[in-house]
Parts: structure tokens; C-alpha cells; sequence
């Protein structure tokens, strides 16, 4: 056998090689299509995770001062789209704890006037509960309201002045929210939905429902 018949017979002829780097192409090509699949999928998960927390916290936020709260306080707002409630505030700042009752088992942080009832107004979150609301610019806790509301698609906490309309503070708790209802049932129990939309970094729309339950403690 000559040598030029022995390399003829081991070369590549130009449909074998045709065929080899389409094989090559569509094995790429589903390898980046799986690729891109789980980066999409993990980049979605990320934020839906994302938005999940942040959904939590501010149920978890919102519910922190409801349980504060009684029914008497609670004004659901048209459309269930608000609330508005006032909580137990220590005028003087002094921190201090007084019984409630002569078996001497209740306490309530120092939030009573001279004669033993619970003073109903709201704290701002600028603001240093250790000081009397004598010395600060927004006057005095008492009287003043809370809101939960959505502003666009950001969830406030505003904080009302005694007069029901003027705004002392407007903070956000969250935005990518798309809609937020409240309601209070019979038996006291204050019920809060939020729905919560994100766009991920592939663009995708993620969303994310939650509803949760809380009773005043001074129901």
C-alpha cells in the first residue's frame, strides 16, 4: 500500500465533516438553550424570593402596631384600601411600667394620663420615644393617627396629626405593590392582603399574594 493510499483512506471527506460540526452545532445550541433556561429560572426565583421577604416585613411592621391597637380605633378606610388606628403613646417619654389593674398582673408601658386611662395617639418614627412630646416640633403624640395606605405602588406608614388631615411623616415601607386591602370582621380579627408585583432582571413579571390575620391585644 502506497503512503498516499493510506492517508486517502484515513482523511475526512467534506460531508463527514459537514455532518460533524452539525452535530457539534445543534449540541451547542440545546446545551445554551438549557443554559440560559436555568439562568432565567434562577434569576426569576432571586426575585420572587426577593419580594417575598419584602412582603413579609411589612405585614410583619404592619401587624406589630395592630396588635397594639383596639377595634374602637380601627377605621377601615373606602375600598378597603387603608387604614387608619391609633396606639397606646407615653406623653412624658418615661419608659416607665404601671399596673393596670389591683391584682397588680397587667402592665402597660407608662402610656396612662392622671387618671389611670390609656392615652391613644401615635409615635413618628423620627422621633426619640424616651423624650415628652412637650419638647418635640410635631407637639404631642396624643392624638395623632396612623395610616397604612398605598401611595403609587409604595406601602406608607403616615402618621396624621390630631386633626385627621395633616400629614407629620410619610415613610415607605415597600414599593412593587400592586394592590393592598384591609378589612375587620366581627369577631375583631383585621385581615391584610397585599399583592406584590416585581419585574426580574430578564425581564419577567414576578408576582407574589399574601394574606395574614391579626386581633388587638386590646380587643
Amino acid at each position: 500500500m502506497s503512503i498516499y493510499r493510506f492517508y486517502r483512506l484515513r482523511a475526512f471527506t467534506l460531508i463527514e465533516l459537514m455532518v460533524t460540526v452539525a452535530i457539534f452545532t445543534i449540541v451547542m445550541s440545546a446545551s445554551y438553550a438549557l443554559l440560559n433556561a436555568a439562568r432565567t429560572s434562577w434569576r426569576s426565583g432571586d426575585a420572587s424570593i426577593e419580594l417575598q421577604e419584602d412582603v413579609r416585613q411589612v405585614l410583619d411592621s404592619i401587624s406589630f402596631e395592630l396588635f397594639e391597637t383596639t377595634p374602637a380605633r380601627i377605621t377601615i378606610g373606602a375600598g378597603n384600601n387603608f387604614i387608619t388606628f391609633q396606639i397606646p403613646v407615653d406623653e412624658n417619654g418615661s419608659g416607665t411600667w404601671e399596673s393596670l389593674g389591683s391584682a397588680g398582673t397587667f402592665y402597660l408601658e407608662d402610656t396612662l394620663d392622671a387618671s389611670g386611662a390609656i392615652v391613644w395617639g401615635a409615635y413618628l418614627r423620627q422621633e426619640d420615644r424616651t423624650v415628652a412630646s412637650s419638647t418635640l416640633a410635631f407637639g404631642n403624640r396624643q392624638g395623632r393617627q396612623i395610616r397604612f395606605l398605598l401611595v403609587g405602588d409604595e406601602l406608607t406608614r403616615r402618621v396624621l396629626a390630631s386633626d385627621g388631615t395633616t400629614i407629620l411623616e410619610d415613610f415607605v415601607l415597600s414599593d412593587d405593590i400592586a394592590s393592598v386591602s384591609f378589612s375587620l370582621d366581627a369577631n375583631n380579627t383585621v385581615r391584610i392582603t397585599v399583592n406584590a408585583q416585581k419585574q426580574a432582571m430578564d425581564g419577567r413579571q414576578v408576582s407574589y399574594s399574601v394574606t395574614t390575620e391579626t386581633i388587638p391585644r386590646n380587643s
